[in-house]
């Protein structure tokens, strides 16, 4: 079955859409050893309207209008560590604690915060507005939303931006294999980090 929608068509068959997906990351990753600014910068996908799957703006968008708010959530086409959510299991947990929108968690994060500050540090592909997802963002990359976009091998939990309100030495990570919603784990846990930014 196939939908028009912005004047473009969708194909709603997953395995065609996860093997452009598949290609498209691999074109990505063959420019400028990883690197890809020039594909990843294409301005036609913000004045065309952006379509998951695309590569532009810096990543490859996989989520249009993210829960009614206008934004597109662009995933960078590399994945992070493993490291630790923060260096210490202490009781400090961010305010707000947004789990639609890891920005607004990103910004009262400390220095100790090591997941986060991976994102915050990145300037990658003309850009340096990375952060560190919330859970919900994190959960629009699982199928059949994320069209294929899988994680590095070995690697399907990644830490979210959200600590766990009744137990202050935990962070919420998401597994994309396992379902919405996040999963308690210890801040001093290593884990792998996707770093997003919204066009």
């Amino acid at each position: 079955m196939n939908e028009t929608k912005g004047g473009r068509m969708w194909g709603w068959d997953a395995s065609v859409r996860a093997v452009l997906v598949a290609v498209a990351v691999v074109g990505l990753l063959a420019c400028d050893g990883g690197d890809a600014v020039v594909s990843l910068n294409n301005p036609a996908c913000v004045t065309d309207g952006f379509v998951v799957g695309e590569t532009c703006v810096g990543g490859v968008v996989y989520a249009v209008n993210f829960q009614g708010s206008g934004e597109t959530l662009i995933l960078h086409p590399s994945d992070f560590g493993p490291t630790q959510y923060k260096d210490t299991n202490d009781a400090t947990v961010p305010t707000p604690n947004n789990q639609d929108d890891g920005r607004l968690a990103t910004g009262t994060f400390d220095t100790n915060h090591l997941a986060s500050l991976t994102c915050q540090n990145l300037a990658s592909n003309g850009y340096s507005d990375w952060y560190l997802p919330a859970v919900n963002e994190l959960g629009a990359m699982e199928p059949p939303y994320n069209l294929g976009l899988l994680p590095i091998p070995g690697s399907t939990e990644f830490w979210s931006a959200n600590e766990v309100n009744s137990d202050s030495t935990a962070a919420y990570s998401v597994d994309l294999s396992g379902g919405p919603g996040g999963i308690s784990n210890g801040k001093t846990g290593s884990l792998t980090v996707r770093c997003i930014r919204r066009g």
